[in-house]
This record gives structure tokens, sequence and C-alpha cells, in this order.
């Protein structure tokens, strides 16, 4: 039963991986955190801040924002909270 149990899982975590795909995100940089707002989609990369209004299809560099490393982005109540690293 755990030989069964054992393969089950690994043919599982096999197809789970199959379902990512590759978007048009920010590229060139390492990618930290994801946060979603009615606003639209955030992530925080070792480069910046990018944001995407359509569902991750293209992404914009927000410039108003420090071009520092965004280690987490929290969404509360509807507000981004982005922790930065600056060193």
């Amino acid at each position: 039963m755990k030989k069964f149990m054992f393969v089950l899982l690994l043919i599982w975590s096999c197809a789970a991986r199959a379902q990512w795909q590759p978007l048009n995100g920010p590229e060139g940089s390492t990618f930290y955190s994801l946060a979603k707002t009615t606003y639209g989609i955030f992530c925080g990369t070792a480069s910046g801040l990018f944001k995407s209004v359509n569902e991750g299809a293209t992404w914009q560099r927000i410039n108003s924002a420090p071009q520092e490393k965004y280690i987490d982005l929290l969404n509360v109540n509807d507000t981004l909270v982005a922790l930065y690293d600056d060193y």
C-alpha cells in the first residue's frame, strides 16, 4: 500500500508541474513576490515593482516606486504593502 501511495504521489507531482506556463512577465530579474488587488497584479523583483492589469499578459514597471529589491508584497484591505531591501 505504501509503495502504491508513493507511485501515485510521484505521478500526481509530475502532472502538477506540467500545468505551469511561461508568462510575458517582467524579464531579466529575480522574481520575489506577487500580490493581487482590484487594481491589478503586482510583482516584486530584484529590479523594482511591476504591475499587470490584464491577468499577467503584459507588465509595466511602476516608475514612481523605489527601484529596489522587493522581497514581499501583501494585499491588506485592497491596499498594496511592499517590503523592500535597499542594500
